[in-house]
């Protein structure tokens, strides 16, 4: 698994590097979309998200962004989607080639939950789970209007709506690429 997520990162890296041949001296930085494939021991799924700059960064060297979820995770025996929010605060780095964004962000996240047959629980019914991510990322903008991101933190996930409360807690990993316009 080491090997494959290594292959990619250097894959995407060297994609990035090649165009930027060209000197850029602008690189977007407003609202983004973005598609993000994130995993850990117990589960593993992808986020979409819709990003908002606060505070772009390009004067004063803070940046403050928020973005709206879309989630969609599976594990051994079970299924989930959900909806949330995610604040980045952090650094906006220029230099003639690249951006540099190093990060941290929370997010929260509220989704429906679905375990195997034989608990009988579905979608669309109780109990509900909710989500809390902490963590820190690096965002690469090698390209005018597309970065690379990786981020890496913990999740902890608790139910929500019933008698049987459990929760578990994680580290994460998310590898993705952010589009901005």
């Amino acid at each position: 698994m080491k090997r494959f997520i290594f292959i990619c990162l250097f894959s995407v890296m060297g994609f990035a590097f090649a165009q930027t041949a060209e000197s850029q001296t602008h690189f977007k930085n407003g609202l983004s979309l973005g598609a993000f494939w994130a995993f850990n021991q117990d589960k593993s799924g992808g986020d979409f998200e819709v990003g908002l700059p606060i505070i772009r960064g390009e004067e004063t060297g803070f940046m403050l962004r928020n973005h709206f979820l879309f989630s969609g995770y599976g594990g051994d025996g079970f299924g989930q989607v959900s909806v949330g929010d995610k604040l980045l605060i952090g650094g906006y780095i220029p230099t003639t080639h690249f951006v540099a964004k190093p990060y941290g962000f929370v997010s929260t996240s509220l989704g429906f939950f679905a375990s195997s047959p034989l608990e009988k629980t579905g979608f669309f019914s109780l109990p509900l789970i909710a989500e809390v991510h902490l963590g820190g990322g690096f965002e690469f903008q090698f390209i005018k209007n597309m970065s690379f991101a990786v981020e890496y933190g913990g999740m902890w996930s608790f139910s929500v709506g019933t008698d049987k409360f459990w929760s578990i807690s994680n580290p994460t990993l998310s590898l993705g690429y952010r589009v901005y316009f």
